[in-house]
């Protein structure tokens, strides 16, 4: 079986009237060995949404088990930070 993301309608780059900021989705996998970055089909999927072209977009944040990344539109990732100290969990 294949991880499937379903992504709600976001004409014009909005949901229920609101402009969406940022995106985000998991890789919550822990077994060692397991890809926790963003792979190509993330930062393609990213490029390819026509809908989320408006300045306002940040990109989409890959939230992994150990750190948190951003792709940006352009296809750019930067490691935003340790996933724990970000969420605030102890």
């Amino acid at each position: 079986m294949q991880d499937v993301i379903f992504v709600p309608d976001h004409r014009d780059g909005q949901r229920a009237g609101r402009v969406i900021a940022a995106t985000f989705h998991t890789h919550p996998h822990s077994e060692e060995g397991i890809r926790q970055e963003p792979s190509l089909m993330d930062v393609l999927a990213i490029q390819s949404d026509l809908e989320l072209e408006h300045v306002d977009y940040e990109g989409e944040y890959v939230i992994s088990r150990k750190i948190i990344y951003l792709i940006r539109k352009d296809g750019t990732i930067e490691t935003v930070g340790g996933s724990l100290a970000i969420l605030g969990i102890r």
